[in-house]
Formats: C-alpha cells, structure tokens, sequence
C-alpha cells in the first residue's frame, strides 16, 4: 500500500498558482521538511502525512497506507444489510469552515514561517452563506514549504468542511469486508439516497466489531469537488434527493 501510495503521489499533474495559472509537471504530493527527534514517532507521522492528505489505518495486525484521493465506491449499504437503529447529523459551526489559515515553513522565505489565508471568492461565497460570520482553521504543515502546495491542501480541507452529512450505522456481518477509508455507497429511501445509482457516496472513518455479530460504520460525506484546484467548485452530487423543506407544492 505504501508502494502504490507513493507511486500516486510522483504522478505528473498540472497546479494552479494562487492566481489560477498552470504550473505543468508537478508532482502531485511531495514531503519537505525535517524531523524533530524530540517529538514523539506519532507525532512524527501525523506531521509527514499532513504533505499528503494521508492516514495510517490498520485492518489487521499491519498498518496500510491510504491517501484521500478521489477513487470508486467498494461497498453499498441498503436495507439489505443496515440493521437497527441509524445516527446522521449534519455539520455544524463547529466542523463548517469558511477561513483556513495556515502556517509553513517557506521555501521562497529562507524557510521562515509562512502564513497563507485561503477562503471563497467569486460566486461562490462561504462566507455570506454563514451569515457573515468567520469560521476559522488554523492549520500547520510542517513538510510541506510551496505556498502553492499549502493553498492546495488548505482549499481540500476547506471544502470537505463543507460536506454537510456524518453518519453511523449498525450492519450485517458479510459487510466486515469494508475498511477505514473506504469510499462506500448509502442506498436507502428514508433519507432520500436511494436515487443515486450505487447510493450516495460516504468515506469511511471507523469499523468496528460488536459482540451481536453485527459491525458498526462510521462515515462522512464525500464528494469529487473537493479535490480539484479550485476552491470555489461547485458539490458534484445532491445533498439528498428528497423535495426542498422550503418549497411547499400547492
């Protein structure tokens, strides 16, 4: 996995400058920084994987490498397998932002500290659709030092704050195959994802093994739009495809 991981991180891809230009035949991801001896291997990790959009997940007795990328669905959940009871909230202030600001070491600055603001323009406007209210992150990314590449990273984490739902569920055995990270697909009428065609499309977060036999998933929404270069591209998907609360029909 880590193989593979690397292999999709030395991809040639074209970037955008802050200014929208391209800068062709880039790397996708790379990792520059140095290690801190005096912080704690975990930390350590968690510091290298914050250049990459990275996690460590571990299904069995070995760690396996996963980056969040865009990638198919291996899973669909439907009436079939979700048993009991459901838990789906929304995103709240607490998770939604409109402000990232984030703090490197820049390449171009002797290696000073950088801070890089990175918000919405244009049309597309987090912060009026907050109500004017600023909803900051601060983020740090100690191994990365290309203000371009900061922008990158920030406007992902800016847009997944975004997506709107989280949801755990209890499922049949035959669904342990799933593993943390996973992009799965919800298929269920009462919430309005059964018009999608392998159901609404939800990244794993956690799988856990109950004493019933049964498996609890934890998951959160997840959309295309948020890896693009472009901080103000629209969701690719409806949030639901039940009617608009605030359109009553005659």
């Amino acid at each position: 996995s880590i193989m593979t991981e690397a292999d999709y991180c030395d991809e040639n891809i074209t970037l955008k400058d802050s200014s929208g230009n391209d800068i062709p035949n880039q790397k996708r991801y790379t990792c520059n920084g140095f290690v801190n001896p005096e912080k704690t291997s975990f930390d350590i990790i968690n510091e290298l994987l914050s250049s990459c959009r990275g996690a460590l997940v571990s299904p069995n007795d070995k760690f396996k490498l996963v980056i969040d990328k865009p990638t198919n669905s291996v899973f669909t959940f439907d009436e079939t397998n979700i048993v009991g009871a459901w838990n789906i909230s929304g995103a709240g202030v607490r998770q939604r932002k409109n402000k990232i600001v984030s703090r490197f070491f820049d390449t171009n600055n002797n290696y000073d500290e950088g801070v890089l603001i990175t918000t919405s323009t244009g049309s597309t406007n987090f912060y009026a659709d907050d109500n004017y209210r600023t909803l900051q992150a601060d983020l740090s990314f100690p191994f990365t030092n290309e203000i371009t590449r900061v922008d990158i990273l920030a406007q992902h984490f800016l847009k997944q704050s975004r997506l709107n739902w989280k949801v755990s569920f209890t499922a049949t055995m035959d669904c342990l195959k799933v593993e943390a990270m996973d992009l799965i697909g919800i298929k269920h009428p009462v919430v309005g994802w059964d018009g999608f065609t392998n159901g609404k499309l939800f990244r794993v977060n956690t799988v856990e093994l109950l004493s019933e036999d049964t498996v609890k998933i934890t998951a959160e929404e997840y959309d295309t739009s948020v890896y693009t270069f472009d901080v103000n591209t629209p969701p690719a998907s409806p949030t639901t495809n039940l009617p608009d609360p605030q359109s009553a029909l005659p």
